[in-house]
């Protein structure tokens, strides 16, 4: 009895400590603004003091108060009996030294000023590092976003769960009452009986607050429904709402972002402008130029936090943070190949600026490498890239030789490839090469598998060669008479197709003797401007050649088969 008395009197006394301050507080307020209205003697500042001195006196009476009950619950802790009351009064005494020295900072703060950082004569304990609490602080603000954001809903389904356990002890209360009533109606003896009727009024009581549990939660789950907003509705709330706070702090956190981070790549490029780099830039530019990039992105990263931080959105911060420890994650796995980018941006990997390189089948000069790569070829229409430079890891380039192409032919040039095809270039891009055929006809091809069939450049002249046999009866002239009477035919007859200019040389000579013929070799050599004839030209020579076996009554041999019969 007298520990719930002395219990009772402390929570009173709290009850008045708390009270006190305030009370007088408004007290002195109202006082002082009659005063004030009466009489303009005393001036502003004097005002705010005498509100000060009121509430330190508030202060004052209250820490008395506390201390007065720190003092009876120590006197109550040592007359105490048993351990379990002595440690209550333990646990009371320290409740109530805590908010009396929360008082005593108050008055401190109230005597010298809010301004007065006190903190630097009360340094505060060194707590522990613990991974596991920062952790969980760390993600508190997601966790309370998301409970916030789905409170109705597992609200609901908590009620919804809770009411059907409650319609089970239901169904399973009226079953165990039905059951006891029938036994009930058996007449039992009289000691079996007293025996069930305990039993029934029990249940009885189960059932009874099983049905009003169940009319409850049927009660709530109702209001709940009735309340709750359709799914449009509560999407335009949300949106409306994230608009209104979360959606401008990100919107105002992206704009930081893009002003850091553009503005600093654009004061970068004004300052290449005023210093333009040369043909070949040294290591420490490119060493500078990377340092500023990698500080351009921390600036960047670094402002978007500060606007999460300032508006103190604690759940787009937190999200925030997680996101870049996602991508160091990522970053420390992919190390090795950021390395070989790195190298590859300072100008000293296995692909050099101003060198050779082969991507995608096609030779490139590789123009500048920076936080990017562009690739130029000369002799493509649209022959310029711009690549990531990751994608140059794992490649080689070369020093070119002084007269290599680039690419095998121009637009406008005539080629004959592998396969066959003879055509004049259209259009050659990094993606496809188109041919005109003669005709008209139009053939595309993919750039690389156009290179890989090793194209015949016409356009820079050409050469045709053509075998022809004659008979071993005009073994005779075969060595001189023949090959000359051979080339005045064939410079007459191409005389029909080409100029003089157009056709560089003409030789026929004696090949070798095969098993039934005498075997010539023809070479006709044509400048390039006789391109778009050649596959006349490459008809014409038989044509002629035959021409003059009957104008010089020349036989030409035919295949001899020798059956011998056995005797």
């Amino acid at each position: 009895m007298c520990r719930r008395s002395y219990l009772a009197w402390c929570l009173l006394s709290c009850i008045g400590a708390v009270l006190c301050t305030p009370v007088v507080s408004a007290q002195t307020n109202r006082t002082n603004t009659s005063r004030a209205n009466a009489t303009n003697v005393v001036s502003a500042a004097q005002l705010r003091v005498e509100e000060r001195f009121e509430r330190v006196r508030g202060l004052l009476e209250s820490i008395r108060l506390y201390e007065g009950q720190i003092d009876a619950a120590r006197e109550a802790r040592d007359s105490a009996g048993d351990e379990p009351t002595k440690q209550e009064f333990v646990r009371q005494i320290s409740y109530l030294i805590s908010e009396r020295n929360n008082l005593t900072q108050t008055l401190e703060e109230l005597a010298v000023g809010a301004e007065v950082d006190r903190a630097l004569f009360h340094p505060a304990e060194k707590e522990p590092f613990d991974l596991r609490s920062e952790l969980e602080r760390l993600i508190e603000p997601v966790v309370r976003e998301l409970k916030e954001t789905t409170a109705e809903t597992r609200i609901i389904k908590e009620k919804e769960s809770e009411l059907v356990v409650i319609r089970d002890r239901l169904r399973a209360a009226e079953l165990a009452v039905d059951n006891l009533q029938s036994l009930l109606a058996a007449d039992p003896p009289d000691d079996v009986a007293a025996a069930l009727r305990s039993q029934q009024a029990e249940w009885q009581r189960r059932l009874s607050a099983a049905r009003s549990q169940s009319r409850s939660l049927g009660l709530q789950l109702n209001e709940y429904n009735a309340g709750k907003k359709s799914f449009i509705e509560v999407t335009r709330a949300y949106l409306s709402n994230f608009m209104r706070t979360r959606g401008l702090h990100l919107l105002l956190g992206i704009l930081a972002f893009c002003l850091v981070f553009f503005g600093l790549r654009a004061l970068y490029g004004i300052y290449r402008r005023v210093r333009p780099l040369g043909e070949f830039r040294s290591f420490a530019s490119r060493l500078g130029a990377l340092i500023y990039h990698i500080f351009t992105t921390f600036a960047a990263v670094g402002a978007l936090l500060l606007v999460f931080n300032v508006t103190g959105d604690w759940f787009l911060l937190t999200l925030s943070i997680f996101f870049l420890i996602g991508v160091g994650w990522v970053g420390i796995k992919a190390l090795p190949r950021m390395f070989e980018q790195v190298k590859l941006m300072l100008n000293f990997g296995a692909v050099r600026e101003n060198e050779l390189l082969i991507y995608q089948g096609i030779p490139w000069r590789v123009e500048d490498i920076g936080l990017t790569a562009k690739l130029v070829n000369p002799r493509l229409a649209g022959g310029e890239q711009i690549l990531p430079i990751r994608d140059l890891v794992g490649l080689v380039s070369r020093r070119p030789a002084p007269v290599e192409r680039w690419f095998p032919c121009e637009s406008g040039e005539w080629i004959r490839l592998q396969d066959g095809t003879l055509g004049q270039v259209r259009v050659q891009t990094p993606n496809h090469v188109e041919l005109v055929r003669l005709g008209g006809s139009h053939v595309t091809y993919p750039t690389d598998q156009f290179y890989q069939l090793a194209p015949e450049n016409l356009s820079d002249g050409f050469r045709i060669d053509h075998t022809f046999g004659l008979d071993y009866v005009h073994l005779a002239e075969a060595a001189d008479v023949i090959p000359a009477k051979m080339a005045t035919a064939l410079r007459s007859g191409l005389a029909d197709i080409v100029s003089e200019a157009e056709l560089l040389d003409l030789v026929v000579e004696l090949k070798g003797a095969s098993k039934s013929s005498l075997d010539y070799a023809v070479q006709a050599v044509f400048t390039g401007a006789a391109s778009d004839r050649y596959e006349q030209l490459e008809r014409a020579l038989p044509r002629i050649l035959i021409q003059a076996c009957n104008q010089n009554a020349w036989k030409i041999p035919f295949t001899q088969i020798t059956i011998h019969q056995g005797g």
